[in-house]
């Protein structure tokens, strides 16, 4: 698939299944709006110096005035949210307390 001038934002982009997904993005043409919560994640980002990378130093994305001004910001194809969608256990085996982690 073509994603030339396609604006994607991928939140958990810097995280292990967030490079992946954003260097596909990427392969295919995208421009990707990549959050993060601290410079760590900038900086060991492996696409950070892509042209069609834009990193965003968001931070917490349970702030919802700062979530609001990014995605009002932008002209977005598509979203993808992988932040806290990944757990080192299967469902069956997360508790209660790690699934509302990653809701929260």
């Amino acid at each position: 698939m073509d994603f030339r001038d396609r604006h994607v934002v991928v939140t958990g982009g810097t995280g292990a299944l967030g490079i992946a997904v954003t260097g596909a993005l990427l392969g295919a043409g995208a421009t990707c709006h990549v959050p993060y919560r601290n410079e760590n994640e900038a900086n060991r980002f492996p696409h950070r110096e892509h042209a069609n990378v834009k990193l965003v130093a968001l931070g917490d994305l349970q702030d919802e005035a700062a979530v609001d001004a990014f995605y009002g910001s932008l002209t977005l194809w598509a979203s993808i949210h992988l932040a806290g969608g990944f757990a080192f256990a299967p469902i069956g085996k997360t508790d209660k307390a790690t699934l509302m982690q990653q809701i929260e």
